[in-house]
């Protein structure tokens, strides 16, 4: 008993494990947090927030998570519509998504994008999109989420934001933030990407084109579904 009074007192004192009246999640300090016993890794996400004035949205959020896949799957959320100043998710299905989670892989195994929209209906603001680091989390043994928060990660040096209508490109190790402004739109299209290992630097003019295939892919994709839907059923009596 007193070798473990002795034990836990040494571990709040080194910041290993610290206790919060109001929740049962456990943080980790993130230089110790591999030497957690029985830690589980379960992904990491980063935040990214828009803010402009002092409206901030913060509910964007991107990353790796074990147990979700590749497209689309129950972790992510669909983004519901509003006025104002909002990011979100683009995907292929044509729909916004508040967090979108991959599956759980080796960081640099392979190329990812997430396609950003920021929404604000004041279309001369000056618009802010930051980011505070990668957050790393996982279990210990007793089934509690741990946590730990990098300003700095390999994650983060192999990130990069690139502003699709401007063309500039953002490493997010060296800058937590991208300013902007709406410059009468009501909409700013962005790319983060998180590059593959040994991947060359992204260039616009290579996107754009990329851009513009998959945009006339989903036109055509989308002309197909309208015709089929105009071809009338016939039922077996007819």
């Amino acid at each position: 008993m007193i070798a473990g009074t002795i034990l836990l007192f040494s571990l709040l004192a080194t910041g290993a494990w610290s206790a919060d009246s109001t929740s049962t999640i456990t943080r980790v300090d993130s230089s110790r947090v591999k030497r957690v016993k029985n830690f589980r890794y379960m992904g990491w996400f980063i935040r990214l927030i828009a803010s402009s004035g002092d409206v901030r949205d913060t509910n964007t959020i991107i990353g790796y998570r074990r147990g979700s896949r590749d497209g689309k799957d129950v972790s992510d959320s669909v983004a519901m519509g509003s006025y104002g100043l909002y990011s979100a998710i683009e995907r292929d299905d044509g729909r916004e998504y508040r967090s979108d989670y991959r599956r759980l892989k080796p960081v640099g195994r392979v190329t990812e994008e997430w396609d950003i929209v920021v929404h604000d209906q004041d279309r001369g603001a000056d618009v802010t999109l930051s980011w505070r680091g990668v957050t790393i989390f996982g279990k210990n043994r007793r089934g509690h989420r741990v946590y730990r928060h990098r300003r700095r990660h390999k994650i983060l040096s192999m990130m990069r934001l690139v502003d699709m209508d401007s063309g500039e490109i953002v490493k997010f190790s060296e800058r937590r933030s991208y300013s902007f402004n709406m410059d009468g739109a009501k909409e700013r299209h962005l790319r983060v990407i998180l590059l593959k290992n040994g991947a060359p630097e992204p260039e616009i003019e290579n996107l754009a084109r990329e851009e513009s295939k998959n945009m006339m892919r989903s036109i055509s994709r989308h002309t197909a579904e309208s015709a089929e839907e105009k071809v009338p059923l016939k039922t077996p009596w007819e």
